[in-house]
């Protein structure tokens, strides 16, 4: 069998022996399905009478990152960035990706 295949098969036996957001969860971003609400970030955020670089200090991330998130330029945050920017809100970070 060749290297191909044997590559292929591999990596079909991985991906059906755990779903597939689990694989993705492992690789640290939000799967394509899931998509991050950005407007729902802004409002909390403006909620809160809070500076996207007061919450970026807060969170311990760029103020261009919160701009990014809140006007979906980054279509595909990392797991991390959610859960600092969701802890620095008081929040839980499930709130602000649509599973849907």
């Amino acid at each position: 069998m060749d290297l191909a295949r044997l590559l292929v098969r591999e990596i079909h036996s991985i991906w059906d022996a755990e779903d597939l957001s689990v694989t993705l969860a492992r690789l640290g971003t939000i799967p394509l399905r899931m998509r991050f609400l950005g407007e729902e970030l802004k409002r909390l955020r403006n909620e809160r009478f809070l500076s996207q670089r007061d919450l970026a200090q807060k969170a311990g991330v760029s103020p261009t990152t919160i701009m990014h998130l809140e006007t979906g330029e980054s279509t595909d945050p990392r797991l991390s960035t959610v859960r600092k920017v969701a802890e620095a809100l008081g929040i839980d970070p499930n709130s602000l990706v649509d599973r849907g």
